[in-house]
């Protein structure tokens, strides 16, 4: 280290010049460099998720949830079994040690479902679920307004009522969809 130094210090065009070339290298990587907002921080893991019916969620939990958690618990590689049974849907994400191949824990996972469908109720097909983050999030977008509002408050009221009555309820008729949820706004409230 010290020979480097006294050279550095006794040639100062090379200095410059190594000075010069990191910097470069530095600003030509910036462009390059993936940088999420939100970093995943998760593990590997695949969804399932099982369309009930008019099952009531404890009769769901006990016919569908169970078993295919049973059927799944014994795969290689698995850290985590998380349910959760709602009316009319079943979701079971399984995750996996972080050297897991996605896709060919998705595959495993895929053969289990199949052996496990004799099991369950006619009708009740599971199915796997998208390819996506731990926060099961898939795409995310942004309401904003042109529109002229008294207020900042008035404005989050306003697109947060749009949200809620008209635009989730029309993302959650389209095949595929679980759930759609909201960020941000205010909920109007009616008082008497």
């Amino acid at each position: 280290m010290y020979r480097l130094q006294k050279f550095f210090l006794n040639q100062p065009v090379w200095a410059i010049l190594v000075l010069i070339f990191i910097i470069a290298l530095g600003s030509y990587s910036i462009f390059y460099l993936t940088i999420d907002a939100v970093p995943d921080i998760t593990g590997i893991q695949v969804m399932v998720q099982t369309k009930t019916g008019s099952m009531d969620p404890e009769q769901a939990e006990y016919l569908v949830t169970y078993p295919i958690e049973i059927e799944l618990s014994g795969i290689q590689k698995v850290t985590e079994i998380r349910s959760i049974t709602k009316f009319g849907l079943s979701l079971i994400t399984v995750v996996f040690e972080d050297d897991m191949d996605l896709y060919l824990a998705r595959q495993l996972v895929s053969e289990r479902l199949q052996s496990v469908q004799k099991e369950l109720p006619d009708g009740i097909v599971p199915q796997l679920g998208p390819i996506s983050t731990g926060l099961s999030e898939v795409y995310m977008y942004v309401l904003d307004s042109k529109k002229e509002f008294k207020s900042e408050k008035e404005k989050l009221l306003d697109l947060k009522t749009i949200h809620d009555w008209v635009i989730r309820p029309q993302l959650k008729t389209i095949a595929g969809v679980a759930d759609v949820d909201s960020n941000g706004g205010y909920s109007k409230g009616i008082y008497i």
